[in-house]
């Protein structure tokens, strides 16, 4: 895919076979996006996935779409486009920008993707959504392909590597034998701000992704109680490192994904590691250490190996790691509680400003603009990782003191802890994110009570260890 970051694609100069719903094939997918491989025969597109957003309501009736084409030769959807081109920002293109210009500076552009945009008609969505409903999961199918969305992300597949010996051009852009790893690392830091109530201490104590596990366990059916935290893989610590992804690879939820030539390994399978035979060949003495009769025995040593081989390379990549646990610490730096008392006790002459000032979402030059002011401040810092006095006065969380933050500071702290959230998981609304984090607290809290009160009690047994469940920046 020879486009450069931010680009889009015109129809004019798309090939045909881009519009074939026979040239891409189902990849998997998540609550907001579909992700889709392309398995045609051009070369400059050989190892690139299609984005595709997901509507935002359950899945209806398809609509009454003429099936004439595939591409923009229908006129009437080309029309339907350029209808709209100019209404507003189309979610596809603010993501490619928002990724470019936003998070870019501020993690590195050699850890951002390259995307470029696609033009898309609801025939051609249409015909996708078809064509892939057989090898979607019947957990995900309430939601269907946004037939509204004018252009999918095309960016590179990651789960596959080009070939590097040899001359052939062909070759080159062909994939090799690749074992590639998908971390969702989530939380990486405790709390330390002074906004945090007294009777929310548990915060600077145990992560919030420990914290979460419970109250999805609660919550959800499914939900398993994981041994792994974040807090463990951005230590950078060789041990702690291998208990953390030992704890992914044992349960791995939707934080750990294992791909082998770009197919998604089923991690519930037995014995899935004797997928990865062929890429730990390890002798000793001359002698291979795998045991050819005994697939158990193999699947454990494998295990040991893939740990060791991911320990390594977090530890060779360990300033992306750094990084990001700085950025979210200092994006972070007052909590959502702090955050909510920026907007529930604003300066009276600043009220009206405050209650408007996420009326709408944020445009993409104020997201720039929060992102170069919060890379501004961060030169600030005073050489001890801490960043300068945030002038929010609260008295150890208890006082109802104002901010003194002026208008723009507030909206700056506010950019930059929604910031913090797209580095963590996604962003959401403020009123959501704090009632839930109130929630889990809470729901920790309780389960704490219950083992000092039932430890003895068997039913509760998935939930011994809670009380001792504290995690080490």
């Amino acid at each position: 895919m020879n486009n450069s970051g931010g680009a889009t694609i015109s129809p004019d100069l798309v090939p045909d076979e881009l519009y074939q719903p026979s040239s891409w094939q189902y990849k998997g997918e998540g609550n907001s996006n579909i992700i889709l491989t392309y398995i045609g025969e051009l070369d400059n597109f050989k190892l690139t996935v299609l984005r595709l957003r997901k509507s935002e309501e359950e899945k209806k009736d398809a609509l009454n779409i003429n099936n004439n084409s595939g591409g923009f030769s229908n006129k009437q959807d080309e029309q339907q486009d350029n209808s709209i081109q100019s209404s507003s920002i189309d979610p596809q293109t603010f993501t490619v920008f928002y990724v470019r210009d936003v998070i870019a500076p501020l993690i590195g552009t050699e850890h951002t993707s390259e995307l470029a945009l696609l033009r898309v008609t609801p025939t051609f969505l249409q015909k996708l959504s078809k064509s892939i409903s057989s090898h979607r999961s019947s957990n995900r199918v309430n939601k269907d392909i946004d037939l509204k969305q004018r252009y999918a992300i095309l960016s590179p597949d990651y789960t596959k590597f080009q070939s590097n010996n040899s001359s052939s051009s062909k070759q080159q852009e062909s994939p090799t034998n690749t074992i590639s790893i998908e971390i969702k690392p989530k939380w990486a830091f405790i709390p330390t701000s002074t906004h945090i109530a007294a009777s929310n201490s548990i915060k600077r104590k145990t992560c919030r992704f420990c914290m979460h596990q419970y109250y999805k366990h609660k919550t959800t059916t499914t939900a398993v109680v994981t041994d792994y935290c974040p807090l463990d893989l951005f230590s950078l610590k060789e041990d702690r490192l291998r208990r953390a992804i030992g704890a992914l690879i044992s349960t791995p939820v939707n934080n750990f994904k294992l791909f082998v030539d770009g197919l998604l390994v089923d991690l519930a399978k037995t014995n899935w590691q004797l997928l990865l035979k062929g890429f730990f060949v390890h002798e000793k003495n001359g002698t291979n250490t795998l045991n050819e009769d005994n697939d158990n025995d193999n699947a454990s040593k494998i295990t040991e190996y893939l740990i060791t081989l991911l320990t390594a390379t977090i530890l060779k990549e360990h300033i992306l790691f750094s990084r990001l646990k700085h950025l979210q610490k200092t994006l972070d730096e007052l909590d959502i509680e702090g955050i909510m008392k920026l907007l529930s006790s604003p300066t009276s002459s600043s009220s009206s400003y405050i209650q408007q000032l996420f009326a709408v979402e944020p445009s993409l030059e104020e997201w720039r603009t929060a992102s170069l002011r919060y890379l501004e401040r961060i030169e600030k810092h005073t050489g001890n990782g801490t960043l300068q006095s945030s002038n929010f006065n609260d008295n150890n969380g208890s006082s109802n003191e104002k901010p003194l933050m002026d208008d723009a500071e507030i909206k700056q702290r506010i950019l930059e802890f929604l910031f913090s959230t797209t580095l963590k998981d996604s962003i959401l609304k403020l009123d959501y994110y704090h009632d839930l984090d109130m929630k889990i607290v809470r729901n920790f809290l309780d389960y704490i009570k219950k083992e000092l009160e039932e430890t003895d009690d068997n039913s509760h047994s998935v939930f011994l260890g809670a009380n001792k469940r504290k995690c080490f920046e």
